[in-house]
This record gives C-alpha cells, sequence and structure tokens, in this order.
C-alpha cells in the first residue's frame, strides 16, 4: 500500500485501520453495554478495539479530558483496547509497529508527516490545560522512541516565535529536560 503525504487526521486513521488492520471497524457509534453512551471513535468488534485520534481539544479542556478518562474506564470494563494517538503523532513506520504489530503485517509509514508540534497553527503546550500538561507528560514517556523528534519540534517552534513561553509552560521546561528538575530547583539545590 502506498503512503499518504500530510498530517494524520480522523479521516486519515480511519483510512489506515480499514485498509491495514480490520475491515469490521466502525466510526463513531455507541458500544454496546457501555454506561455512558460515549461513542467510540473508531471501533472493531472481532478485535475489541478503540482506536481514538486526540486532536486539541483532548488536552486543552478539561471536560474533554474528563470523558476520554470515563469513556476508557467503561470500554476497558468491556474489555477493549483503547489505542489513543495524539494530534502530534503520525503513522510512520516506528509508531505503526508500536501500535499495531500484533494486527498487521504491513509496518511500514502510512502518512509522511514529521513527527511533533510542526504545522502551522497547532495547539502547543503553553495553552494545555492542567490535565492535558499531565497527559503530555505522560504521552512524552508512552511514545519515547520519538520523544526527542517532538522536543526538537518544540524548540524549532520557539526559535520561530521568539518565544519560549508561547510554546512551553514555564512548569514544563525543566520537568522535561535530561535532569527532570522542578522548575526554580536546580540540580544540586535543596528539598
Amino acid at each position: 500500500m502506498s503512503s499518504i503525504e500530510g498530517p494524520l487526521s480522523e479521516k486519515i486513521l480511519g483510512r489506515f485501520l480499514l485498509e491495514r488492520i480490520s475491515k469490521d471497524f466502525i466510526h463513531n457509534r455507541r458500544v454496546p453495554g457501555a454506561r455512558g453512551g460515549w461513542r467510540a471513535p473508531w471501533r472493531s468488534e472481532r478485535l475489541q478495539m478503540i482506536v481514538c485520534w486526540d486532536d486539541w481539544k483532548h488536552y486543552c479542556k478539561a471536560k474533554v479530558i474528563s470523558e476520554d478518562m470515563k469513556a476508557d474506564g467503561e470500554w476497558n470494563r468491556l474489555g477493549y483496547t483503547i489505542v489513543r494517538i495524539p494530534y502530534f503523532v503520525q503513522l510512520d513506520s516506528r509508531i505503526v509497529e508500536y501500535l499495531f504489530a500484533g494486527f498487521t503485517q504491513d509496518l511500514t509509514s502510512f502518512n509522511i508527516c514529521q513527527q511533533g508540534f510542526v504545522l502551522p497553527g497547532l495547539i502547543y503546550p503553553a495553552d494545555f490545560c492542567a490535565m492535558g500538561l499531565s497527559r503530555f507528560v505522560f504521552d512524552m514517556e508512552r511514545f519515547g522512541l520519538i520523544r526527542g523528534e517532538i522536543e526538537r519540534s518544540l524548540t524549532e517552534a520557539e526559535d520561530i516565535l521568539g518565544d519560549t513561553f508561547a510554546v512551553h509552560p514555564p512548569s514544563l521546561i525543566e520537568g522535561l529536560g535530561d535532569g527532570g528538575e522542578e522548575m526554580g530547583q536546580e540540580s544540586g539545590e535543596g528539598a
């Protein structure tokens, strides 16, 4: 199969799932037996899998994040595997293998786009709410194989904008570095 030029989106994710993973994926339907009425973005009954492409709202709006957590809990209770893909992650060969190796033989890149915050108009971590920042830190660990590329994209955005705080919130500037120190505490300082 050929690759698609451009960034991952809900539509491109659907095409990937239907072409490479399972033809039984359905879009935006309620999950049978689930309490709460949440609609699964992409669901395969055969694989017992739900796949979500999380746009910026899943990092900036506490209510959206809270609903994600409730839905994930309910879908997990029903036995589904949940795969969440952040809007700053692309389906290159490394991510396809990391997320879907047990489900497809074709582990080549699906969409061709640089990892990270590289497209004009993307929402940067400086605009994330507190719950979104926690999710971002978790995602940086979860997608550690491309973490350096994501961090480089943020550094490049800082250079372009000329403003560190428009890209990184102050609380993350030190926390994402190698030392993991909290802001205001240099290595070797007290408590």
